[in-house]
């Protein structure tokens, strides 16, 4: 199920998957990603970091902008306690599904950092496509174009 950017917001960690385990191993894996809606979309080459858990099944994901995982994996030592808070994936899907982890008593990931890119993101794209709309009144009633195209 895709997330809408209410429901990135209105998340409530509390309601969230929770699982306390130690870490058995981290990888980093690559997952091409489609980005945009047809015709406009292109595939992204996308590193993920995967981390496995001794007495669970579940998989887990985080996602970098920056792609630089190698402190994160420094501070996720094998057999180190976690615990994790995520949402569960369906079938095979590869996507940031880790919203909180906390080692001993320090939050390693959280999710406000995601939160605050998509908010910018959001407000960009409101602006572009307010100046969009205002610039193509303005074709339309200055520059004759309502006449070339009727």
């Amino acid at each position: 199920m895709k997330k809408t950017i209410k429901d990135n917001y209105s998340r409530d960690i509390n309601r969230t998957n929770k699982i306390i385990d130690h870490i058995e191993r981290t990888e980093i894996i690559r997952a091409k990603k489609r980005v945009g809606s047809l015709p406009y979309s292109a595939n992204m080459d996308l590193k993920f970091l995967k981390i496995e858990l001794k007495n669970t099944e579940e998989r887990l994901y985080s996602y970098n902008p920056k792609q630089s995982y190698s402190e994160l994996q420094n501070k996720l030592r094998i057999g180190s306690e976690v615990v994790v808070y995520f949402e569960r994936l369906s079938g095979s899907e590869i996507k940031n599904n880790i919203y909180r982890l906390d080692l001993g008593s320090i939050q390693i990931l959280g999710h406000s950092e995601y939160k605050e890119k998509e908010y910018f993101a959001g407000i960009v794209m409101l602006v572009f496509a307010l100046f969009v709309m205002i610039y193509s009144g303005y074709l339309v009633k200055r520059k004759g174009l309502k006449n070339k195209w009727g």
